[in-house]
């Protein structure tokens, strides 16, 4: 069973940003996404963390307060990257709608392949854990204005406020989905099907088919 982040101190890394942090934060990080890998990680000890980013355990706990800890940075830092591809994607001027969503839905296939581990355990540990459950949720808040701007130029929706219902809805399920396929283990031109797929519905739901 995972830690709970019961230890009284605070990260004194708290709040910021893994790329902001040193080589130290980047080797935790890593280590735990290799356990998380190998089925590892709620198994693991604080010593075995430490050792294999090459560090001591009282530096450990100069980074992160508890296993937890360090599992909600991870979630955050790969959620960050989701947040700022998606955005990115759906907000493209230069792109046709279609093809907006569709490179978005491809950017989270990706994500899904490159750390299918920390995705997955984004998606166990929600129920358990308010940080990451919150976490997931800030995310979809995040997209959730580009994503309803998109729907908007579609024929089905006409107020920001439908598009904004809609979009949540869209993005739950499009996370169900991937979480659910990714369970086998897929290779990414699997992932990348099931976005294209996903990405029917989405048009469809605007009214852009």
């Amino acid at each position: 069973m995972i830690e709970e982040n019961s230890v009284p101190r605070r990260s004194l890394r708290e709040g910021t940003s893994p790329r902001q942090g040193d080589h130290r934060e980047l080797a935790l990080l890593s280590a735990a996404e290799e356990l998380l890998r190998e089925g590892a990680f709620e198994e693991a000890s604080i010593p075995e963390l430490a050792a294999r980013a090459g560090i001591s355990r009282p530096t450990f706990y100069f980074y992160f307060a508890s296993k937890q800890a360090l599992l909600n940075s991870l979630v955050a830092r790969t959620l960050d990257e989701l947040t700022e591809s998606l955005s990115t994607r759906l907000a493209a001027a230069y792109a046709e709608p279609r093809a907006a969503v569709q490179a978005a839905l491809r950017a989270v296939a990706d994500l899904w392949f490159d750390h299918r581990a920390v995705m997955m355990a984004a998606a166990e540990v929600a129920a358990k854990e308010t940080a990451i459950f919150e976490r997931l949720a800030g995310t979809n808040e995040a997209l959730r204005e580009p994503s309803a701007q998109w729907l908007l130029s579609g024929r089905h929706v006409t107020t920001l406020k439908q598009a904004r219902e809609l979009a949540e809805i869209l993005m739950w399920m499009s996370e169900r989905n991937f979480y659910v396929l990714a369970r086998q283990s897929p290779s990414r031109r699997r992932l990348r099907a099931l976005a294209d797929r996903l990405c029917d519905v989405w048009v469809r739901a605007a009214g852009l088919a």
